[in-house]
Order: C-alpha cells, then sequence, then structure tokens
C-alpha cells in the first residue's frame, strides 16, 4: 500500500518545464498509470496523454507507438514510471507478453530507467525488462 502516493510524490518533485525557445515542455519523469487491461495501444495512449498530447483516434498501432517514442524524445524524458502494473494481469498471457515486451522496447529503445509499481500480486512474474531477471 502507498506505492500511487509515492508515485505521485516523485511526479510533483519532477514536474515538467516548458523552455522559452522552443515551446516545448521538459518533461523528465513521465508517470502514467498503466489501463486496466494490458492492451499495447492503451498504454502509448496513456503516456501520450501524460504528457499533455492530444488525444489520437484512428491511427494505427504502428503510429502510435512511434509518436510516443518520438514524444518521450522530444520532452527529455529521464525515466518512465508505471502505476498500478498490476492492472496487467486482467489480461490474457498472450496480452500480459505483448505488454511486457511493449515497456521492455520503450525501456530498451530510449536507454532510460523503466519504474513499475503495483500491488505484490505480480512477483510471481517473471520479470525480464531491462535486463532485470
Amino acid at each position: 500500500m502507498g506505492e500511487t502516493k509515492i508515485v505521485r510524490k516523485l511526479d510533483r518533485d519532477h514536474p515538467p518545464n516548458c523552455s522559452q525557445v522552443t515551446g516545448v515542455d521538459h518533461c523528465p519523469v513521465v508517470v502514467a498509470q498503466v489501463p486496466s487491461e494490458p492492451i499495447e495501444r492503451d498504454l502509448y495512449r496513456e503516456l501520450l496523454a501524460s504528457m499533455g498530447a492530444p488525444a489520437m483516434t484512428g491511427g494505427t498501432l504502428a503510429r502510435e507507438k512511434d509518436i510516443c517514442r518520438s514524444m518521450l524524445r522530444t520532452v527529455g524524458a529521464k525515466m518512465i514510471i508505471l502505476d498500478e502494473v498490476n492492472g496487467m494481469l486482467a489480461g490474457t498471457f498472450r496480452q500480459q507478453r505483448i505488454f511486457l515486451n511493449a515497456i521492455r522496447f520503450l525501456a530498451n529503445d530510449l536507454r532510460i530507467p523503466l519504474v513499475c509499481a503495483g500491488t505484490c500480486e505480480l512477483l510471481p512474474i517473471r520479470w525480464t525488462v531491462s535486463g532485470v531477471n
């Protein structure tokens, strides 16, 4: 208990700041809540929403993934914090694996740490995100 409170504190301690030159928010810590079902598209939408991007409709999964990666680079993200990762357990085994691969890909591609907060129900899952076994 209390992981969300810790995540919110980290979010408050690292607020986005706007560059006067580029007009782009610099957001070193991007905090998003994991969707209630482990759907890859919803993960990208949650991350985009947490960075203040307008909602996308009608785009392909690949396009949303590319926009999310690009935006994370543009805002200078140095860390991604995903809260309520235990929501991933609502999906099938296949959905869970796809979701884990998606977050691992983001962390590896952007070369930034990924912090996952959730309940102890997740402990039986073998985590292989960012080299953690």
